[in-house]
This record gives structure tokens, sequence and C-alpha cells, in this order.
């Protein structure tokens, strides 16, 4: 939400961000052509990139390549920042309750905005899979 709600938003201190940073947030991303989630990207992309030039285009790949290639990473020896004293891939490890908690308290605002771009981007497919 920082990066899309503006200078006040970029620059406020942590547990400052304001409802009219979320709503500076918003108006910016609802301006992009393309507005895209993860977990829909490869029906996004198919009905979406035609806006900016690339017509049927496919998405190489969403979230397995990414992750073999972070625990390989991981497995590296000059990766041992990224493993827990047992050696496991510290992404391997499951959070806490109270970690979670704490995280979504921290992420309350980019919950709202990330609900705001999945509405958005389905949206925008279904217009430009029906325009098409």
């Amino acid at each position: 939400m920082r990066a899309l709600g503006g200078v006040s938003a970029w620059s406020a201190p942590e547990g400052a961000l304001r409802p009219h940073h979320l709503l500076n947030a918003a108006r910016t991303l609802s301006r992009f052509d393309v507005v895209m989630t993860t977990p829909t990207l490869r029906t996004d992309a198919v009905a979406q990139m035609g806006r900016v030039g690339l017509p049927g285009y496919k998405w190489p790949h969403v979230t397995d390549r990414s992750r073999r290639y972070n625990l390989g990473r991981a497995a590296r020896k000059y990766a041992t920042h990224m493993r827990q004293p047992s050696g496991r891939a510290s992404s391997e490890v499951p959070p806490t309750t109270a970690q979670v908690g704490r995280l979504v308290a921290m992420c309350e605002w980019d919950a709202v905005l990330f609900e705001f771009a999945r509405v958005l981007a389905a949206r925008r497919t279904a217009v430009y899979t029906s325009t098409s």
C-alpha cells in the first residue's frame, strides 16, 4: 500500500497508515491498464496482456518454479542465512500462531487493497475476455 498510496503513505511511520492512504492507493491502482493477482494470474494474463500489446500472452510460470528456485537457493552452501539452526530451509518452517496474528494485524490495510485489486482484476479480465 505504501508504494501506491503516495508520498505520505511511503514516508508514514510504522502503524501510521490511515484510510486516506488506502483510498489514494486504490485510486492509483485503478489507473493501471492491467491489474492481476497471483491466484488468477494464468487467466488474467491471457485476457489482459492484449491491452499492452501482447494478445494471447501465456505466463511462463506462476509459483511452482519460484518455490523450487527458492528452496534450491536455501540449499546452497552460501545461503546459510536462509536456513534454521537445524539446517531446515527457513521457508519450510511455518510461522507460529502469534507470528501470524502480528503479521495479519500489521497488514490489514494491505489486505483491503488486495481485495480491491482482486475485484478489479476479475472485472477487467471479464471485460477484456468479452471484448476480444
